[in-house]
């Protein structure tokens, strides 16, 4: 049901929050998501053409990844890219995938094709693209423009915290770090 796919990809966000993830996949709209069999059976159907087809690709796209399929959820993100080049959220998720199949230069390609457009979580995933490509000084500054964007982002001060960290800057971490929990007290990560 509509209700048990919404908390399975609920739970899979929780869970990739505890596991250390950076990031949330962007929802699909609620006026075309679908589930896996329901989306296939749309893109099949000939039915939809462009951005509505675009949209049935995407969203089972979402539902690939949930699945944990980065492989299908790239194609799909992809080919609703191709069906509709100013979709921002499969850029965002493709993004995401890339990233996780370590392909950096084509996570922080996705980010920029967005055009960011003043969006805190656009910031954040370039600024962990950069920040696994080893490029700390271009991640710290995603990281700074989006908790300038939205100063309660607590996975910006987080992942800022681990770049101060790691360059040995205690005192600016553990500052971060305490303004994550502040914001978002069940985040095991920053106790951690």
């Amino acid at each position: 049901t509509y209700a048990a796919r919404s908390s399975l990809k609920a739970c899979l966000a929780a869970s990739l929050l505890f596991l250390g993830a950076h990031f949330l996949p962007a929802a699909a709209d609620d006026f075309d998501d679908c589930a896996l069999e329901a989306c296939n059976r749309g893109i099949n159907s000939g039915r939809y053409r462009g951005r509505d087809l675009g949209r049935l690709y995407y969203n089972r796209g979402v539902e690939h990844f949930a699945s944990r399929n980065a492989e299908r959820a790239l194609d799909d993100y992809t080919q609703s890219i191709r069906l509709d080049p100013n979709y921002p959220s499969a850029y965002y998720n493709r993004g995401i995938v890339y990233r996780q199949m370590h392909r950096f230069d084509e996570a922080i390609a996705d980010s920029i094709r967005v055009r960011l457009q003043e969006s805190h979580e656009f910031y954040n995933n370039r600024g962990v693209a950069y920040e696994r490509k080893g490029d700390n000084d271009r991640a710290l500054a995603d990281y700074n423009s989006a908790i300038r964007l939205k100063r309660d982002y607590a996975i910006a001060y987080y992942n800022r915290a681990n770049i101060f960290s790691d360059q040995g800057k205690n005192d600016l971490a553990l500052k971060d770090y305490n303004e994550a929990l502040r914001l978002n007290p069940q985040y095991s990560n920053a106790y951690f």
